[in-house]
């Protein structure tokens, strides 16, 4: 290995250590057990089968310099190696990307999964939309048993379960 790599490993390591334990500590001090943030999603443009120009989340990028692929996730338990679902979806028109072999993916367990595994209805944050707007909107925003469907498919894969 060149003296360029085993710097960027070195160096990527003490930073996701830093990530992992300051995330373990607002975890516990929150109450709360695990992580899971999503890389994001590109805006399809409106009547075509393209979409705009991807960029990825920030809170994403943190964890994972993985910054080309949409739909992957990185779900973190404090005392677990976080787990990384690699959007690799089963597609005929579309080339799916790569599954990352580089110096940050041996800290992580790395699945890949297709565009149904994957597949987000809502993860919008609605805390700091003012109660009149919110008031004007019909909820649920998304229809719960899609809601369900998902957040269901997302527990599937970050705890293993059948």
């Amino acid at each position: 290995m060149s003296s360029c790599a085993d710097e960027l490993e070195s160096t990527y390591a003490a930073h996701l250590d830093t990530v992992v334990r300051r995330t373990s500590r607002a975890l516990e001090t929150a109450g709360f057990s695990s992580l899971l943030v999503h890389s994001g999603r590109a805006p399809l443009i409106f009547a075509d089968d393209q979409y705009y120009p991807f960029r990825v989340n920030a809170a994403f990028k943190l964890w994972a310099p993985l910054t080309d692929v949409p739909d992957c996730f990185v779900y973190f338990e404090p005392g677990r190696k976080p787990r990384m679902l690699f959007h690799h979806p089963r597609d005929y028109w579309h080339k799916p990307a790569d599954l990352p072999d580089a110096f940050w993916t041996r800290h992580f367990e790395l699945h890949a999964v297709s565009d149904r595994e994957t597949d987000v209805t809502s993860y919008c944050d609605w805390s700091a939309v003012p109660p009149a707007s919110k008031s004007r909107i019909r909820w649920p925003v998304v229809p719960v048993d899609r809601l369900e469907r998902s957040l269901a498919n997302l527990d599937r894969l970050v705890t293993g379960a059948a």
